[in-house]
């Protein structure tokens, strides 16, 4: 599940309880749900570009 995946519709003003549902770790700090956040974005993109680069199209089998 991709980072724009996890949160499909967004929350207008809510309440602390529905902030720490959606994201736990701002229980604790901002600051780190933010960079586990950003990691996870880090994440998906490094897998995107993998998943292209290891595409059918991109691969050729050298049959001898």
């Amino acid at each position: 599940m991709t980072m724009r995946e996890r949160f499909k519709e967004p929350q207008i003003n809510p309440t602390w309880e529905q902030v720490v549902e959606r994201e736990p770790l701002m229980a604790f700090s901002f600051y780190l749900s933010g960079r586990v956040n950003v990691l996870l974005a880090l994440k998906d993109e490094i897998l995107g570009h993998l998943d292209q680069g290891f595409s059918a199209a991109c691969v050729t089998l050298n049959s001898a």
